[in-house]
């Protein structure tokens, strides 16, 4: 191992190391000079001035050895000296020297530093007269000294020349200088680490505050090797509360425990695998202590804790909510149901309505009259038909326009007594759901127009045949209807007609916020175009 540069200082072995160098030097030259001058000489008086010179010679080498030693000891106590004071000054922590009596003696710049004073106004003065430390801090430095023994890292508040307020950790040390004893004190400003410490420690209760006082189950648990949920690390008083157990016995849970069922744990395992980065969401149930059940919500995040990765899971209990939701579920079917008896009853008195004028029109006589009533009854059969296809539908907001022309087409070729030998239909229509809103305007549209051409596209027994397309596109809606009949005459304009049919048809068109074009070749050829109507919402 190297040595240390640092020469250590010994007082006694140093002076005895002067004296034997002197004593040995001293009897070297007095031997060896006199020796050198009675070989030179017998002459008495230039002995005795030899002697003389000797003398002075011995004193002049004496004089140089002596200042030489003393001078590179008084180095040596320099250098020990500037070095003390180096490490004296340059320490981070603030150190002062003092007497028994409690006089400061001297203290580093650290001290300067922390307390704010000069070397000039310390010295002599006690901290307690400086108003550094009260009597309270003095007596608290005894009372740790009767008890341990010692002055360790104890903490206290000292004052500082500007006023404020420092804490700082105390250190004592008893040293002893010259055969008399004094103390060494080192303080430690901890203030900024105190200011840091009381932020962290408000941090934290406002963490337990929200931790502890939310209403949902807030839990951090741990991954295994294997990256699978693992531990209860935390758990809130909500969640120890809700489930029954003490926080000892969660803290050694794995949480697929508190689930409920196979279906939850599965559900939890699929919500693991599939979940999207960092998070996932999921519904199930946790189980009690004692066994009970509760639907729950959970929401997770997973973050690093400590450079960890931990699970930050958000449990809502939704008891309520489901209880809600079975309610609105009930009231729903409730609700669902007496629509339907509402749109049952519709068509049935719209069927009574039909069967009536049915009744009615067999007993006239009058062609114009009877006529009149059977357009009357198709019409409000189209209606009723529509009510009953709602009735019969799943969701009871549209019918299927497919079905329900295929039906409504045939009902009308019977009502009009129409040999499908002499005139035929066909029909190209798309598998498509209309609302209500829509479905009974054009209803009665199609109604109108078909009764047009059997009453007046195949005179007098004539063969012809009917054609009705029906498609979406760019979500607007086309529906034609054509025949290879007569055609209409050249006097009337469907878009501008006295006739009530078209008159009504122009009119529910234009409710459907739709437009009609129609031509006269080779037959008649109605084409509407129109969008499906907004839902309106009723009270």
């Amino acid at each position: 191992m190297k040595k240390s540069g640092f020469k250590k200082i010994n007082p006694k072995a140093d002076a005895l190391k002067i004296a034997s160098i002197y004593v040995l030097v001293s009897i070297i030259w007095i031997i060896v000079s006199d020796q050198i001058l009675a070989i030179t000489t017998n002459d008495t008086n230039f002995l005795f001035i030899m002697s003389s010179v000797k003398g002075v010679i011995f004193v002049i080498l004496t004089t140089i050895l002596i200042y030489l030693l003393i001078y590179t000891n008084l180095s040596s106590i320099k250098e020990s000296d500037n070095r003390f004071l180096k490490a004296f000054n340059s320490s981070p922590v603030a150190i002062a020297l003092i007497h028994l009596n409690g006089k400061i003696i001297d203290v580093n710049d650290e001290y300067l530093t922390l307390t704010g004073y000069k070397k000039k106004e310390l010295y002599g003065k006690t901290t307690t007269e400086l108003n550094i430390t009260t009597s309270k801090t003095i007596k608290a430095l005894i009372k740790e000294f009767k008890e341990k023994g010692r002055i360790n890292d104890f903490k206290i508040e000292i004052n500082i020349k500007s006023g404020e307020k420092r804490i700082v950790m105390a250190t004592n040390e008893a040293i002893t200088i010259d055969g008399e004893n004094f103390n060494l004190n080192y303080l430690y400003d901890i203030t900024h680490m105190e200011e840091v410490r009381k932020l962290l420690i408000e941090s934290e209760e406002k963490y337990r505050e929200i931790f502890n006082n939310t209403r949902d189950i807030i839990s951090l648990v741990s991954l295994s090797k294997e990256g699978l949920p693992d531990k209860f690390l935390d758990i809130n008083e909500v969640g120890i509360k809700k489930l029954g157990y003490s926080k000892e016995e969660l803290l050694k849970m794995n949480p697929i425990e508190i689930m409920g069922s196979d279906e939850t744990k599965e559900s939890l395992e699929e919500a693991w695998e599939k979940r999207q980065k960092y998070q996932y969401e999921l519904e199930g149930y946790n189980i009690t202590k004692d066994g009970k059940q509760f639907p729950v919500e959970i929401s997770s995040h997973i973050f690093k804790l400590k450079g960890e990765p931990v699970i930050l899971a958000v449990t809502r209990d939704i008891t309520q909510r489901k209880k809600s939701e079975q309610e609105l579920k009930s009231s729903l079917k409730e609700k669902e149901a007496l629509l339907r008896e509402v749109h049952h009853r519709v068509n049935n008195n719209l069927q009574i309505i039909t069967s009536l004028l049915n009744l009615q029109s067999s007993k006239l006589e009058d062609g114009k009259s009877r006529d009149i009533l059977m357009t009357s009854q198709s019409r409000i059969k189209s209606m009723a038909m529509i009510h009953d296809k709602l009735y019969k539908s799943q969701d009871l907001d549209s019918i299927n326009i497919k079905n329900y022309l295929k039906e409504y087409i045939s009902d009308i070729f019977s009502l009009y007594e129409v040999d499908r030998n002499i005139i035929n239909y066909q029909m190209d229509v798309e598998d498509l759901n209309l609302g209500i809103d829509t479905a009974i305007p054009l209803g009665l549209v199609i109604n109108e127009l078909l009764i047009n051409i059997i009453k007046y596209a195949f005179p007098k027994g004539q063969k012809g045949n009917i054609n009705i397309e029906f498609n979406l596109k760019d979500n607007i809606y086309t529906l034609i209807i054509s025949d290879d009949g007569v055609g209409l005459p050249d006097n009337i304009n469907p878009n501008n007609t006295e006739t009530l049919g078209l008159q009504m048809a122009n009119s529910l068109i234009s409710q459907l916020e739709g437009t009609m074009e129609f031509s006269k070749d080779n037959g008649t050829k109605f084409k509407i175009i129109f969008k499906e109507l907004k839902y309106k919402k009723r009270i």
